[in-house]
């Protein structure tokens, strides 16, 4: 992926008019938006007195983190993140993501978003000779793992030459010990086998295209690792698990592929800062946060459906459903989380059978495509853009006029950190509430 210049523009939250709409007074508004300023300026005070507050550490990460490589490119935590992924670019063709839980989903989701949509079926040239990626170790699915390895040549007991057939190998330990370790485990000992055949177990080159990402200094991949001597990444201590997505955990698979990092943490500090210092009505953290909240309250909503109108957000949705269990694991706090849907028609059709009258329902989509917009035409109508048809099917969905709009200005790199840390903060603020 080239290394663009975009420009930031705000994600838009249209939801006003559905609650309105709804039954829902002004008045019940103000109050619901004067409650959550509250509890926005008690999280603001508290990082105020310590902005490595465990609960809050994650709000002002990604800032820190632009900070500390404009200071200190090299001995920056980004700047060995860079220097790892510009090495494997030149020394792997492929690179295997070992992991489970939101860290990983929350990579892929990075990646699914901010890269070509089949980018492992491009050329390396096409690439500009970044890698392939795969994700595995969080099932223990035989067939899956069987395929990745039938896919890197394992059977054929080679020692590979070049980086056209080598491949790298990326593990992330889970942000809870007692996720899934056994599920990665049992992929591990499959892969680090055949990644050590394939180099004829030189010890040199294991630790080249080996890498571990930590909440601790030691893994729990280091029993069986202690001969590899990889690089090893550490996710600072204040970030609790599922909020981790903008620490190595997330952002060395986003850089092997060639996403701009810099942009997506300045994503996400553009949303910060919103959350810090726009008005409460004017918020897009607390709207979102008031949106489920009004209509739970008014119509007994058992909580968000969310209809996602790109393929490249599933990955997305996918990552927050994820993320908020961990999150209620971690504080103990079961709030009810939304559930998404993708577009296509027979997923928007079962939502429409299964969706309660009272959920609240928000769509989220782009309103410009990355690529060129394609037109088409039917036998009996003038051609039509994607935009226009997209938009032709959210008014027929929309049917029963209670589906508020979130808006992309475009799927990049600068929007999706917008998104990412939209939704966390959301889950932080609607965890304060809940106690």
């Amino acid at each position: 992926m080239k290394l663009r210049k975009n420009t930031l523009f705000p994600i838009r939250f249209e939801y006003l008019e559905i609650l309105l709409n709804s039954g829902i007074r002004q008045s019940q508004i103000d109050t619901a938006f004067a409650d959550l300023e509250g509890i926005r300026h008690s999280v603001l005070s508290s990082m105020t007195k310590n902005d490595d507050t465990l609960e809050f550490a994650f709000i002002g990460f990604p800032e820190r983190s632009l900070h500390e490589y404009a200071q200190s490119r090299t001995n920056s935590q980004l700047g060995r993140v860079f220097k790892r992924a510009n090495r494997w670019h030149s020394l792997a063709d492929r690179v295997v993501i070992l992991g489970c839980g939101s860290a990983c989903t929350g990579a892929k989701a990075i990646a699914d978003s901010c890269c070509q949509p089949y980018w492992n079926e491009l050329s390396r040239a096409e690439r500009g000779c970044k890698p392939r990626v795969y994700f595995e170790g969080d099932s223990f699915d035989n067939d899956s793992l069987q395929g990745l390895l039938h896919l890197l040549e394992v059977h054929k007991e080679q020692v590979v030459a070049d980086e056209f057939d080598r491949w790298a190998l990326l593990m992330t330990d889970p942000s809870d010990k007692n996720q899934r370790i056994a599920q990665t485990n049992a992929a591990f000992f499959h892969l680090s086998k055949a990644l050590a055949k394939s180099v004829a177990d030189d010890q040199q080159k294991l630790a080249e295209l080996t890498a571990i990402v930590s909440w601790t200094k030691q893994s729990h991949y280091d029993e069986n690792l202690s001969s590899f001597g990889g690089d090893f990444f550490t996710v600072p201590a204040n970030l609790q698990g599922p909020f981790s997505l903008f620490s190595p955990i997330g952002l060395l698979p986003a850089a092997i592929v060639g996403i701009n990092v810099m942009e997506l943490l300045a994503g996400a500090t553009h949303m910060t800062q919103h959350f810090k210092t726009v008005a409460a009505k004017e918020n897009l953290v607390l709207q979102l946060v008031a949106f489920s909240q009004l209509l739970r309250q008014k119509k007994g909503a058992r909580g968000s459906v969310v209809r996602l109108w790109s393929k490249s957000l599933l990955s997305f949705g996918k990552w927050y459903e994820q993320f908020s269990e961990e999150n209620a694991n971690t504080s103990n706090n079961r709030q009810e989380k939304p559930s998404f849907h993708s577009s296509e028609f027979h997923s928007v059709a079962h939502s429409l059978m299964t969706e309660d009258p009272c959920d609240s329902i928000v769509n989220i989509f782009t309103e410009q495509w990355r690529f060129d917009t394609l037109t088409f035409q039917s036998s009996s109508t003038t051609p039509r853009s994607y935009t226009q048809a997209l938009q032709e099917v959210l008014a027929s969905e929309n049917r029963k006029g209670a589906a508020a709009n979130l808006v992309l200005p475009r799927i990049d790199e600068l929007h999706m950190g917008q998104l990412f840390q939209l939704w966390m903060l959301a889950t932080m603020i609607e965890s304060q509430l809940s106690t």
